[in-house]
């Protein structure tokens, strides 16, 4: 008996699932600025991307960075420096900030006076996620403009620096709103 004739096997025409690699930090950063329409510059030898912002209360300069240790990092520089004589009222300031805050952004370099704030992210065990460096991002900027008059004052001595930090926490978690806060609005009576 003959067995019948079985086609020849078709050669496979699905190909071997080629795994893209995720974007780089820079390129995650750089789109995240795209999307959100600012005028950033990209330092091609350092990789360092810089973003000047003008904000409500204060001009800054955020620089953020991948290096290979596996760390993005996010760095704001304020557009003051700590005289010598409030320096020790501005550590405290920044301390009490730190001390109330989940992450830990604010530093000041005793040395020379320059504030800044910085924000690390983990890229080692994974990609940079956009949304998480946009949420960080934002952050740090709104954390910034909230709480520099603050700085400020303590800088120039018009405030007790504990007495601006719970100033600057205030008004943190106040939502930026130009209506006065009028509580619970299931609470009122109708008129």
């Amino acid at each position: 008996m003959n067995e019948p004739d079985t086609p020849p096997a078709e050669p496979s025409t699905d190909s071997p699932e080629i795994e893209e690699s995720p974007p780089t930090p820079a390129a995650v950063m750089c789109e995240v600025f795209d999307q959100a329409e600012l005028k950033y510059s990209l330092d091609g030898e350092t990789g360092v991307i810089r973003l000047p912002l003008r904000l409500k209360n204060v001009e800054i300069n955020l620089a953020c960075w991948a290096d290979s240790d596996g760390l993005a990092t996010l760095t704001i520089r304020l557009p003051v420096m700590a005289p010598a004589e409030s320096r020790a009222g501005v550590g405290e300031f920044l301390h009490r900030l730190n001390y109330v805050g989940r992450r830990k952004f604010w530093e000041m370099d005793y040395d020379d006076g320059e504030v800044r704030m910085v924000a690390n992210i983990d890229t080692f065990g994974s990609p940079l996620q956009r949304e998480v460096f946009s949420a960080v991002a934002h952050a740090l900027v709104e954390i910034a403009d909230q709480s520099f008059p603050y700085l400020n004052a303590v800088i120039t001595r018009c405030m007790k620096p504990d007495f601006a930090a719970d100033q600057a926490i205030a008004a943190l978690r106040t939502p930026d709103s130009d209506e006065p806060e009028t509580g619970d609005p299931e609470a009122e009576e109708d008129p």
